[in-house]
């Protein structure tokens, strides 16, 4: 529970963090990732057994795997790649599962769980390195406005004669 926890604040950390400076993306991840979590939180904590909440916790993690795709397909930015590679080894992990059901326990929640932190780790640096490449481009386009100058209209051009 204490895990969960830190993560929570972690998490939330995250979004705030994502959702001032990452522009739509950030958002869009961060929403995602929030519900998701809340949601997966809640079926953990209402299930009776551990068989009971697998396959509800794949289809949430599919469902997650389809919100990240979509989000990368409509982002110029590279590191919502890696979130939904990151989600998408967590949906692999969770079929292999299903398919060996001796592995199930200890095995589940620790490859389930080890691509959490890698997913902000990345989502935060992101965030941060799409903000510096912003900002080299508006103070690059900034002085490259200073030193060039409008083109100035001729006398031919205003239908003057020569």
């Amino acid at each position: 529970m204490l895990q969960f926890i830190f993560y929570l604040i972690a998490l939330i950390a995250t979004c705030i963090y994502i959702g001032l400076y990452g522009g739509r993306t950030g958002r869009w991840s961060g929403a995602v990732l929030l519900i998701m979590a809340l949601i997966s939180a809640a079926l953990a904590m209402t299930a009776s057994s551990y068989v009971a909440v697998q396959p509800r916790m794949l289809a949430c993690d599919t469902v997650s795997l389809i919100l990240k795709v979509m989000i990368v397909m409509r982002s110029s930015r590279r590191w919502p790649v890696w979130v939904a590679a990151f989600q998408f080894n967590t949906v692999l992990a969770g079929v292999a599962i299903m398919a060996a059901p001796a592995f199930r326990n200890e095995f589940y929640f620790a490859m389930s769980t080890i691509w959490a932190a890698p997913t902000l780790i990345v989502m935060v640096t992101g965030t941060m390195l799409d903000r510096r490449y912003d900002e080299r481009c508006r103070v690059y386009k900034a002085s490259l406005e200073r030193y060039v100058q409008p083109k100035t209209q001729s006398r031919r051009d205003h239908g003057a004669p020569p």
